[in-house]
Protein backbone atom coordinates (compact mmCIF):
# COMPACT_ATOMS: atom_id res chain seq x y z
CA UNK A 1 0.00 0.00 0.00
CA UNK A 2 1.23 3.47 -0.83
CA UNK A 3 0.49 6.70 1.03
CA UNK A 4 1.67 10.23 0.31
CA UNK A 5 1.53 13.14 2.74
CA UNK A 6 2.76 16.73 2.86
CA UNK A 7 3.10 19.25 5.65
CA UNK A 8 4.79 22.62 6.17
CA UNK A 9 6.66 23.91 9.23
CA UNK A 10 7.64 27.52 9.87
CA UNK A 11 11.38 26.89 10.00
CA UNK A 12 14.17 27.07 7.38
CA UNK A 13 15.06 23.93 5.48
CA UNK A 14 18.58 23.75 6.95
CA UNK A 15 17.18 23.63 10.49
CA UNK A 16 14.64 20.93 9.63
CA UNK A 17 17.21 18.87 7.74
CA UNK A 18 19.64 19.02 10.67
CA UNK A 19 16.90 17.93 13.06
CA UNK A 20 15.92 15.03 10.80
CA UNK A 21 19.53 13.87 11.05
CA UNK A 22 18.99 13.07 14.73
CA UNK A 23 16.92 9.93 14.47
CA UNK A 24 16.34 9.65 18.21
CA UNK A 25 14.81 13.14 18.33
CA UNK A 26 12.67 12.54 15.24
CA UNK A 27 11.34 9.32 16.76
CA UNK A 28 10.23 11.25 19.84
CA UNK A 29 7.92 13.28 17.61
CA UNK A 30 6.06 10.11 16.57
CA UNK A 31 3.21 9.05 18.88
CA UNK A 32 3.83 5.55 20.24
CA UNK A 33 7.34 5.22 18.82
CA UNK A 34 10.72 5.03 20.54
CA UNK A 35 14.21 3.70 19.93
CA UNK A 36 15.29 0.73 22.00
CA UNK A 37 18.97 1.61 21.73
CA UNK A 38 21.10 4.44 20.27
CA UNK A 39 21.41 4.44 16.45
CA UNK A 40 24.65 3.03 15.03
CA UNK A 41 25.90 3.66 11.49
CA UNK A 42 22.50 4.83 10.21
CA UNK A 43 20.82 1.74 11.60
CA UNK A 44 18.42 1.70 14.53
CA UNK A 45 16.15 -0.59 16.51
CA UNK A 46 12.71 0.71 17.45
CA UNK A 47 9.38 -0.17 18.98
CA UNK A 48 5.89 1.09 18.25
CA UNK A 49 2.93 0.58 20.55
CA UNK A 50 -0.49 0.73 18.89
CA UNK A 51 -3.95 0.50 20.43
CA UNK A 52 -7.15 0.12 18.47
CA UNK A 53 -10.07 -0.45 20.84
CA UNK A 54 -9.62 -3.88 22.45
CA UNK A 55 -6.72 -4.69 20.11
CA UNK A 56 -3.21 -3.65 21.04
CA UNK A 57 0.09 -4.35 19.36
CA UNK A 58 3.71 -3.85 20.34
CA UNK A 59 5.84 -3.76 17.21
CA UNK A 60 9.59 -4.28 17.51
CA UNK A 61 11.94 -3.98 14.57
CA UNK A 62 14.88 -2.28 12.94
CA UNK A 63 15.42 0.24 10.18
CA UNK A 64 18.15 1.57 7.89
CA UNK A 65 18.43 5.27 7.09
CA UNK A 66 19.91 6.87 3.99
CA UNK A 67 20.37 10.65 3.69
CA UNK A 68 21.25 12.74 0.66
CA UNK A 69 22.60 16.08 1.87
CA UNK A 70 22.72 17.55 -1.62
CA UNK A 71 19.03 16.99 -2.37
CA UNK A 72 18.00 17.01 1.31
CA UNK A 73 16.16 13.77 0.84
CA UNK A 74 16.03 10.69 3.03
CA UNK A 75 14.97 7.07 2.80
CA UNK A 76 14.07 4.85 5.74
CA UNK A 77 13.60 1.11 5.22
CA UNK A 78 12.31 -1.01 8.06
CA UNK A 79 10.43 -4.05 9.21
CA UNK A 80 8.85 -5.04 12.49
CA UNK A 81 6.71 -7.72 14.09
CA UNK A 82 4.08 -7.59 16.77
CA UNK A 83 5.52 -9.19 19.90
CA UNK A 84 1.97 -9.74 21.19
CA UNK A 85 0.44 -11.26 18.06
CA UNK A 86 0.93 -12.33 14.47
CA UNK A 87 1.05 -8.96 12.72
CA UNK A 88 4.07 -7.90 10.71
CA UNK A 89 4.87 -4.74 8.80
CA UNK A 90 7.52 -4.00 6.22
CA UNK A 91 7.96 -0.76 4.37
CA UNK A 92 9.91 2.27 3.27
CA UNK A 93 9.52 5.98 3.94
CA UNK A 94 10.88 8.40 1.35
CA UNK A 95 10.94 12.06 2.41
CA UNK A 96 12.12 15.24 0.72
CA UNK A 97 12.46 18.80 2.01
CA UNK A 98 11.71 21.88 -0.07
CA UNK A 99 11.89 25.59 0.69
CA UNK A 100 8.68 27.60 1.00
CA UNK A 101 7.91 31.20 1.84
CA UNK A 102 11.18 32.55 0.44
CA UNK A 103 13.12 30.10 2.58
CA UNK A 104 11.38 30.90 5.87
CA UNK A 105 9.35 27.68 5.78
CA UNK A 106 9.96 24.06 4.86
CA UNK A 107 7.64 21.69 3.05
CA UNK A 108 8.09 18.01 3.87
CA UNK A 109 6.84 15.55 1.26
CA UNK A 110 6.52 11.96 2.47
CA UNK A 111 5.85 8.80 0.46
CA UNK A 112 5.21 5.58 2.37
CA UNK A 113 5.11 2.13 0.79
CA UNK A 114 4.27 -0.66 3.24
CA UNK A 115 2.85 -4.15 3.62
CA UNK A 116 0.88 -5.17 6.72
CA UNK A 117 -0.01 -8.78 7.51
CA UNK A 118 -1.77 -10.51 10.40
CA UNK A 119 -4.83 -9.47 12.37
CA UNK A 120 -4.16 -5.77 11.95
CA UNK A 121 -4.26 -6.13 8.16
CA UNK A 122 -8.06 -5.81 8.34
CA UNK A 123 -7.60 -2.12 9.07
CA UNK A 124 -5.47 -1.48 5.99
CA UNK A 125 -8.35 -0.46 3.73
CA UNK A 126 -7.12 2.43 1.61
CA UNK A 127 -9.70 5.03 2.66
CA UNK A 128 -9.27 4.57 6.41
CA UNK A 129 -5.49 4.20 6.24
CA UNK A 130 -5.11 7.38 4.20
CA UNK A 131 -7.20 9.33 6.70
CA UNK A 132 -5.26 7.84 9.63
CA UNK A 133 -1.99 8.74 7.92
CA UNK A 134 -3.18 12.33 7.53
CA UNK A 135 -4.04 12.58 11.25
CA UNK A 136 -0.76 10.93 12.27
CA UNK A 137 1.19 13.30 10.01
CA UNK A 138 -0.63 16.26 11.54
CA UNK A 139 0.38 15.15 15.05
CA UNK A 140 3.97 14.56 13.93
CA UNK A 141 4.16 18.00 12.30
CA UNK A 142 2.91 19.67 15.50
CA UNK A 143 5.45 17.80 17.62
CA UNK A 144 8.23 18.64 15.18
CA UNK A 145 7.33 22.34 15.23
CA UNK A 146 7.28 22.29 19.05
CA UNK A 147 10.71 20.64 19.16
CA UNK A 148 12.20 23.15 16.73
CA UNK A 149 10.65 26.02 18.68
CA UNK A 150 12.21 24.71 21.91
CA UNK A 151 15.63 24.72 20.29
CA UNK A 152 15.36 28.15 18.66
CA UNK A 153 15.85 30.29 21.85
CA UNK A 154 18.98 28.39 22.80
CA UNK A 155 20.43 28.80 19.32
CA UNK A 156 19.65 32.53 19.32
CA UNK A 157 21.26 33.05 22.73
CA UNK A 158 24.42 31.25 21.68
CA UNK A 159 24.69 33.20 18.43
CA UNK A 160 24.47 36.52 20.25
CA UNK A 161 22.42 39.68 19.67
CA UNK A 162 21.99 40.63 16.07
CA UNK A 163 23.10 37.24 14.76
CA UNK A 164 20.93 34.90 12.73
CA UNK A 165 19.75 31.89 14.74
CA UNK A 166 21.65 28.73 13.89
CA UNK A 167 19.80 25.59 12.92
CA UNK A 168 19.77 22.53 15.18
CA UNK A 169 23.13 20.78 15.14
CA UNK A 170 24.84 23.72 13.42
CA UNK A 171 27.68 25.86 14.83
CA UNK A 172 26.23 28.45 17.18
CA UNK A 173 23.83 26.14 19.00
CA UNK A 174 24.31 25.26 22.63
CA UNK A 175 25.61 21.77 23.47
CA UNK A 176 22.23 20.88 24.97
CA UNK A 177 20.43 21.82 21.78
CA UNK A 178 22.91 19.91 19.64
CA UNK A 179 22.31 16.79 21.71
CA UNK A 180 18.56 17.01 21.32
CA UNK A 181 17.30 18.70 24.48
CA UNK A 182 14.00 19.55 22.81
CA UNK A 183 11.87 16.52 23.49
CA UNK A 184 8.16 17.06 22.99
CA UNK A 185 5.84 15.08 25.21
CA UNK A 186 4.13 12.55 22.96
CA UNK A 187 1.90 9.59 23.86
CA UNK A 188 3.79 6.38 24.56
CA UNK A 189 1.07 4.49 22.73
CA UNK A 190 -0.45 5.36 19.38
CA UNK A 191 -4.19 5.40 20.07
CA UNK A 192 -5.42 4.44 16.61
CA UNK A 193 -8.93 4.11 18.01
CA UNK A 194 -8.97 7.82 18.82
CA UNK A 195 -7.76 8.61 15.33
CA UNK A 196 -10.39 6.34 13.77
CA UNK A 197 -13.12 8.04 15.81
CA UNK A 198 -11.96 11.49 14.71
CA UNK A 199 -11.85 10.31 11.08
CA UNK A 200 -15.37 8.89 11.23
CA UNK A 201 -16.69 12.00 12.98
CA UNK A 202 -15.08 14.21 10.34
CA UNK A 203 -16.76 12.17 7.61
CA UNK A 204 -20.14 12.44 9.33
CA UNK A 205 -19.80 16.20 9.62
CA UNK A 206 -18.72 16.40 6.01
CA UNK A 207 -21.78 14.42 4.94
CA UNK A 208 -24.23 16.72 6.73
CA UNK A 209 -22.45 19.82 5.49
CA UNK A 210 -22.77 18.62 1.92
CA UNK A 211 -26.36 17.56 2.55
CA UNK A 212 -27.39 21.02 3.75
CA UNK A 213 -25.09 22.92 1.42
CA UNK A 214 -22.87 24.37 4.13
CA UNK A 215 -19.16 25.00 3.72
Amino acid sequence: MQITQRFVVDYPRAAVWAYFGRLDDVTRCMPGASLTEPPVDNRAKFKLNVKLGPISAAFAGDCDVERDDADQRGLIRGNARDTRGDSRVKGAVDYRLAEEGAGAKTAVDIAVDFTLTGRLAQFSRAGIVNDLAARFTEDFAKNLAAALAAEAPAATTRAGPGSAPAGPGEPGTTPAAAQGSARPEVPRELDAGRLVFSVIWARIRGFFRSLFGRA
